[in-house]
């Protein structure tokens, strides 16, 4: 039996390795709906799931990758940040109103709604992005191996990571 462990975890190695390493596809972003789709939301007040309904301005939704993670975050006007098991965090809410700016300028409530539909890659990640402004929302879902993802979409990924990652540990 032991010997097949190593086998397995070998052949995951290489799998992994050959995946987009040295290829010409941009890491850019395309997440299925069925897999990122989720009838939930996350009310700031209690850092918990709940029933739909809440003001958030900003929805990001990672999942799967080699570990098959389902992450969440709920970006709200005021700054506040929720996301599925962990303590609320706060951004200031100028920055909030200056990367839904950002958003929109990169042209987001233009683009299409998947891109990568037809893409092939088992460990990448799956992305659905959904912003609000203006009282018009619109979600974009992608995937990494996108190959037909615009940059400007990529730039808005970024931009959002990058908000998240910047947040204060609770």
């Amino acid at each position: 039996m032991r010997k097949y462990y190593w086998r397995v975890v070998l052949c995951a190695g290489l799998l992994a390795a050959c995946g987009l390493a040295g290829s010409d596809i941009p890491l850019t972003v395309v997440a299925t709906r069925e897999i990122m789709a989720s009838p939930t939301s996350v009310t700031p007040s209690e850092g918990k799931i709940g029933a739909i309904g809440d003001e958030a301005v900003i929805v990001f939704k990672r999942g799967g990758g080699l570990a098959g993670v389902s992450e969440e975050w709920r970006i709200y006007p005021d700054g506040q940040v929720v996301s599925m098991g962990a303590p609320p965090r706060k951004a200031p809410a100028e920055e909030v109103a200056l990367l839904i700016s950002e958003i929109k300028a990169l042209g987001f409530f233009e683009m299409n709604d998947v891109y990568g539909r037809f893409s092939r890659c088992a460990d990448c990640f799956h992305y659905d992005l959904t912003v609000t402004s203006a009282g018009k929302t619109k979600t974009v879902s992608t995937m990494d191996a996108a190959s037909d993802a615009p940059p400007e979409l990529q730039k808005v990924l970024e931009k959002v990571t990058t908000l998240l990652a910047s947040l204060p540990p609770k």
